[in-house]
């Protein structure tokens, strides 16, 4: 004689279907960063084998407190391996001697032709007054590592450290 499986209650299956909504979207947001670069300053673009990569300013939506944000993004006409991304946002006070500065963003995709067309790697919001650069080093299934620098760019954000 087998034993019959117990009812689930309505509570422990509505706390489930939480949890699995919650689960879905948390995957779903750091997964994804669906966003655009900035129309005030266009990204720097280069094409590397079959590979258009692009690095530089990301759009920030604050309307008077807007921050930098670096961003870089790979499309490829044709499957990779892998494409493996990290990006940084470097400032000097002279625009001659770099540093990166705050967070770094970073992505690896296995067996990849690249990103969607709205995912942007990023850094973090950073504040300040001088000369910016996004730096993205790329790496590639098949065309090896290469690292980019987007035109530095003289500007005061409008928020502040």
């Amino acid at each position: 004689m087998s034993a019959k499986p117990s009812a689930m209650s309505p509570t422990r299956r509505f706390s489930i279907a939480v949890l699995v909504v919650a689960i879905a979207i948390a995957a779903h947001a750091s997964a994804a960063s669906a966003s655009t670069f900035s129309p005030v300053i266009p990204p720097s673009t280069w094409t590397w084998g079959d590979c258009n990569i692009s690095a530089g300013p990301v759009f920030d939506g604050f309307t008077s407190n807007w921050g930098v944000i670096g961003g870089v993004q790979v499309v490829c006409r044709s499957t990779h391996s892998f494409i493996s991304t990290t990006v940084s946002e470097q400032w000097s006070s002279n625009g001659a001697t770099f540093a990166n500065y705050g967070s770094n963003g970073s992505a690896y995709f296995p067996k990849t032709s690249g990103f969607r067309s709205d995912y942007i790697v990023q850094t973090g919001r950073l504040c300040g007054s001088g000369y910016w650069r996004t730096a993205a080093t790329v790496q590639i299934g098949g065309l090896g590592t290469w690292t980019f620098w987007s035109a530095p760019k003289n500007t005061t954000t409008g928020c502040h450290v």
